[in-house]
């Protein structure tokens, strides 16, 4: 596991073994400028390393506004795709406001041809990667 960023607000790791970048969300209330960042680490370490997964694991995160992810639609899930993502994971606790959020998220990764799946658990999100990847 390579650590790609670190802050209070989210930690952004590279997983060699499942090909994956994972953000893990802290409980912190995030500017826009702390929304993006991570995704954009991300994105730049996809810029140079073939990354067929991707994980958010969204347990700790707080509630997040409509504008936030508006632009993680319109621009991070885009050029995730246009950089080699096959696959998308998200861990997550169960409360409304964030299955809208994510429901929001599946519709546009759908449109792109990304799989999306939720997942409770992250040993649940990294076996399905694992089963993922014994296809190939």
């Amino acid at each position: 596991m390579q650590t790609l960023f670190d802050s209070n607000y989210a930690t952004v790791f590279y997983i060699t073994e499942y090909s994956e970048v994972r953000i893990v969300w802290k409980d912190v209330t995030l500017t826009f400028e702390q929304y993006q960042t991570p995704f954009l680490k991300a994105l730049e370490f996809q810029e140079t390393t073939q990354c067929d997964n991707f994980l958010s694991d969204t347990r700790k995160q707080r509630i997040i506004s409509p504008a936030f992810r508006k632009w993680f639609q319109d621009y991070a899930i885009p050029t995730a795709k246009s950089q080699g993502l096959i696959r998308g994971a998200v861990v997550m606790s169960g409360n409304i406001f964030k299955k809208y959020y994510l429901n929001n998220i599946f519709n546009t990764t759908k449109k792109f041809g990304i799989e999306l799946k939720f997942f409770g658990e992250l040993s649940d999100a990294e076996n399905w990667f694992k089963i993922e990847k014994e296809k190939l």
